[in-house]
């Protein structure tokens, strides 16, 4: 494995989880793993997966799912990480998925929810924007779980929303680190319900 020498993406991740939920990285040769799974049920090994970069720039395959999204702000996005699934899936963000014989150990961990299988190739039904499906989470609503949608916009903006059911912008972020910052520590909330029902 070489040195390992984190973005500036993924040191921002690592402190903010670390923050709520301290525990160590588990490195491996796709990225890095934290939080052991403490019983929570049909869930993987480590609660936390962060993908690295990828060693090509994979913009040329990115950009038929950008739209009218800012394509630099995507670019710079994804030369510091190729997606990540944190605190239990209830906050994701997807990447390229390589298929690839080597997926063993933590690594199985760390492959990517490729574009194409999340939301790449056609955006939510009341989508405001034609942008670029960044993320989503998973939220606890009336009883039932729906999916946050994180949508880069032409202007760098982000703007989330349950656009599935609602064109209603519930959401907005005018940087990266913000949107992550707030994601986090929305799906931190939601791991704790969880775990306090174990």
């Amino acid at each position: 494995m070489p040195m390992y020498s984190p973005s500036a993406i993924d040191e921002l991740v690592y402190r903010k989880i670390n923050e709520i939920f301290p525990a160590e990285r588990v490195l491996c040769n796709l990225g890095w793993v934290s939080l052991k799974n403490p019983g929570i049920k049909h869930r993987p090994e480590y609660l936390n997966a962060f993908n690295f970069a990828t060693d090509i720039d994979e913009i040329d395959y990115i950009s038929q799912f950008i739209r009218d999204a800012n394509i630099d702000t995507v670019r710079g996005f994804y030369r510091q990480t190729n997606g990540m699934r944190l605190l239990c899936d209830t906050f994701w963000v997807p990447g390229v998925l390589f298929h690839r014989p080597d997926f063993t150990g933590h690594d199985f961990n760390c492959v990517g929810l490729d574009f194409s299988n999340h939301g790449g190739f056609a955006l939510p039904e009341h989508s405001p924007e034609e942008g670029f499906l960044i993320g989503g989470s998973h939220r606890q609503k009336d009883g039932s779980t729906f999916n946050l949608h994180d949508i880069l916009t032409k202007s760098g903006e982000i703007v989330g929303g349950f656009f599935d059911e609602s064109p209603e912008v519930t959401d907005r972020f005018s940087t990266i680190p913000e949107w992550l910052f707030a994601r986090i520590e929305v799906a931190a909330i939601e791991l704790q319900r969880e775990i306090s029902l174990l």
